[in-house]
């Protein structure tokens, strides 16, 4: 079961993913004792319910990726921003203020280069993959 799912178990997504992998397992089960051409067509079935299954989980499981990202971006600004907020409360004068407001912008700018050389790396690493040339012996 995909990892995305282990908190939902007893729920009803669990459930009824729980009996289609049961009625798969039974129809293979019981292949042989049913006619040649409606079996193929059961099995073609079977097949594309588990291939569309697999999809559905690796999108599941990409978009927590991506949701969870997010989550932690939003988390880290909250932070900046709590930080600047009691930067403004606490300033008698400007200079405190300022020096506050550039070691964020500082944190920032960190933060996303950190952020794009990720995405470098990982868009590099996949080209690679996609460009070498594959040895058929």
């Amino acid at each position: 079961m995909n990892k995305i799912f282990e908190p939902l178990r007893g729920s009803w997504i669990t459930r009824y993913r729980e009996n289609a992998e049961d009625n798969r397992n039974y129809i293979r089960s019981v292949a042989e004792k049913i006619p040649a051409e409606v079996r193929e067509r059961m099995l073609l079935i079977v097949d594309r319910a588990e291939s569309t299954e697999k999809f559905c989980d690796l999108m599941i499981e990409v978009t927590g990726k991506d949701a969870s990202q997010q989550t932690q971006k939003i988390i880290f600004l909250e932070s900046q921003i709590k930080v600047l907020i009691l930067a403004i409360r606490s300033a008698k004068d400007l200079e405190p203020l300022r020096v506050a407001a550039r070691e964020t912008v500082e944190r920032l700018q960190d933060r996303a280069y950190r952020e794009e050389q990720e995405r470098f790396h990982a868009s590099n690493s996949n080209s690679a993959f996609l460009s070498s040339p594959s040895v058929v012996p």
